[in-house]
């Protein structure tokens, strides 16, 4: 009996420790170690399902006061935010909904707690404004890639500075009045990566599964065309004078584009696909899309239809 009782608690210690062990190695380990810090979530991601949210949260304060040893205060505290935004929350939501887009959400609003805790840490705590280092060192590095341009030749002084000058400006704004949206993004395609890896382990060690339905099929509900006009509207209200109306505005506008991209890039997939285009090839051709800035917009109007008009239900996806 008392066995039966210790075990959850041991196989929580283990997990705890076997995500130490992914953070040490993305702090000692050059290349390998970067895939390592990336999936450190995923122990505590499986404590939380198997053991349930007390015993995820557990194992990610076990794996926090064992990585002070080797890191110190901030440490800990960065490799607790990790693992319990990431891993606990998608993993509670992960065993009580057991929808992939629900855990994916979970994750996304983990990276949103995390970076507004890291920001708030270095303020009050290092008395560092960690936001701007990040924007200086950015600007360092888009300053050296054009020096490096300049310096190969084939590029007029000129077009350079005016390079530098735009890369400045989209700088400051991502990590300005966007930030929020672009915090959201990035923390929803953390948890896909995540969630993607998970599932063949999820099946592996036999736990409750949470698939992803095929890209193709992918659609969004009609009421995601709110975010974008909500966000339209605030933006010209933000003009009359509202700061942080436009602000938000700006940044419902982006998650808008984001989801309408997602949509419209599943939304071209599906007829690829159906024109007997080859998956490798469909993939790369859209791929190109989403990176280039023109065609990237027709995706995110494609998306904007479907949502809109359901073309897909019309010949049998569901």
């Amino acid at each position: 009996m008392q066995s039966t009782r210790t075990r959850p608690l041991v196989e929580a210690v283990l997990l705890a420790v076997l995500s130490v062990l992914f953070v040490l190695a993305g702090s000692w380990i050059p290349v390998a170690g970067l895939v390592a810090l990336l999936l450190s979530p995923l122990p505590t991601l499986v404590a939380t399902i198997r053991l349930g949210p007390r015993l995820g949260l557990a194992s990610a304060t076990v794996a926090a006061l064992v990585a002070f040893l080797f890191a110190g205060p901030l440490g800990a505290l960065a490799t607790w935010l990790d693992l319990a935004a990431f891993g606990a929350s998608m993993g509670w939501a992960w065993r009580s909904r057991r929808d992939p887009f629900w855990v994916i959400g979970a994750g996304a609003l983990g990276m949103v707690v995390t970076t507004l805790a890291t920001l708030a840490a270095g303020r009050f705590v290092l008395g560092q404004d960690l936001l701007a280092q990040l924007g200086d060192q950015m600007l360092r590095s888009t300053q050296a890639a054009s020096s490096l341009l300049g310096g190969a030749g084939g590029v007029d002084a000129q077009q350079l500075k005016e390079m530098s000058r735009q890369l400045s400006s989209q700088i400051h704004l991502l990590l300005g009045e966007l930030l929020p949206a672009v915090v959201l993004a990035a923390g929803a395609g953390y948890a896909l990566l995540l969630l993607l890896v998970a599932g063949p382990l999820a099946r592996r060690l036999q736990l409750p599964p949470v698939e992803l339905p095929p890209f193709a099929s992918w659609e969004l509900p009609s009421w995601t065309v709110g975010f974008l006009l909500v966000g339209l509207v605030l933006t010209v209200a933000g003009r009359q004078g509202g700061s942080v109306l436009g602000a938000a505005g700006a940044n419902l506008v982006l998650v808008g584009e984001v989801l309408f991209l997602v949509g419209g890039t599943s939304f071209a997939y599906f007829w690829l696909r159906r024109w007997r285009l080859a998956r490798g090839l469909a993939v790369a051709v859209l791929a190109l899309a989403v990176l280039n800035p023109y065609l990237s917009q027709v995706l995110v109007w494609l998306g904007l239809f479907e949502s809109i008009f359901h073309v897909r239900r019309s010949v049998g996806v569901s």
